[in-house]
């Protein structure tokens, strides 16, 4: 009887020993389940954020490229005010000669 006693007890205990390792083992899981979730969540918030920074790039980029057609724009138009200034200079300087012209003829003239 002692002997069967000491058996039941020694299974008992191997039991209660396996049950605690099987215990802590979901403990375990569960941690890692938990970890798991929350590197998930920060995933997800990473990849919001990422989305967010994406659009705003795309609307920069946009902005960028509707600048530079102004700036274009700007610079044809700067160079054909450029052209005309000197035109009209080229004409008052021809208009000054030519009435110094009539001015000297009329004065000789007389």
């Amino acid at each position: 009887m002692g002997d069967e006693d000491e058996e039941e007890r020694v299974g008992l205990l191997a039991g209660e020993a396996a049950f605690s390792r099987l215990r802590a083992g979901t403990r375990r899981l569960d941690d890692a389940r938990r970890s798991a979730l929350e590197a998930e969540e920060v995933g997800l918030s990473v990849l919001g954020e990422l989305h967010g920074q994406r659009e705003g790039i795309m609307r920069t980029k946009a902005h960028l490229h509707e600048a530079n057609d102004h700036l274009g724009t700007s610079r044809r138009l700067l160079h054909s005010m450029g052209f005309r200034a000197q035109v009209d200079h080229l004409v008052l300087i021809l208009l000054a000669f030519v009435l110094t012209i009539a001015v000297v003829v009329t004065i000789y003239a007389k």
